[in-house]
C-alpha cells in the first residue's frame, strides 16, 4: 500500500508546457514519483518501471505510455536506455532545453502571466 503521506512535485513549467498534453503530463509524474530519495535525500534521477507497472499507475494504455515516452523523450525530458527484451528500459530525467521553454512565468492576481507582459 502506498503512503498517504507520499506526493510528486512537478515544476510549474511541466504544467504550463503546451506541447505536452494532459496525459503526458500525468506519465511524467508516473515516472517522477519512482524516484525516490535515498537517506540523504538525493534522488537518483533514474527509474526503471516497466510499461505495465506505469499503465496501472497512471491509468494510461499501454499504448499511451509508449507514445508518451517517444514524446517526452522528443521533447528531451527523459532520455531512455534500451536494456533488453527481459529487462526494463532506464529512464534519466533531464532539463528541457532553453530554447524551446516556455516563458518565464509569474503569478499575478489574475493568474499566470508571462514575464514582461501587459497585464490588466
Amino acid at each position: 500500500m502506498q503512503d498517504d503521506k507520499s506526493f510528486v512535485q512537478l515544476p510549474i513549467r511541466i504544467l504550463m508546457d503546451n506541447r505536452l498534453s494532459s496525459g503526458q503530463k500525468i506519465l511524467l509524474a508516473s515516472l517522477m514519483s519512482f524516484d525516490f530519495a535515498d537517506k540523504d535525500g538525493k534522488r537518483k534521477g533514474m527509474v526503471f518501471p516497466s510499461i505495465t507497472v506505469l499503465s496501472e499507475r497512471s491509468g494510461l494504455s499501454p499504448r499511451s505510455i509508449i507514445n508518451g515516452i517517444n514524446a517526452l523523450e522528443e521533447l528531451n525530458y527523459i532520455q531512455r536506455i534500451r536494456v533488453g527484451k527481459k529487462c526494463n528500459n532506464r529512464y534519466f530525467f533531464v532539463h528541457p532545453p532553453t530554447t524551446s521553454e516556455p516563458q518565464d512565468l509569474q503569478f499575478t492576481d489574475a493568474g499566470f502571466a508571462e514575464v514582461g507582459a501587459e497585464m490588466s
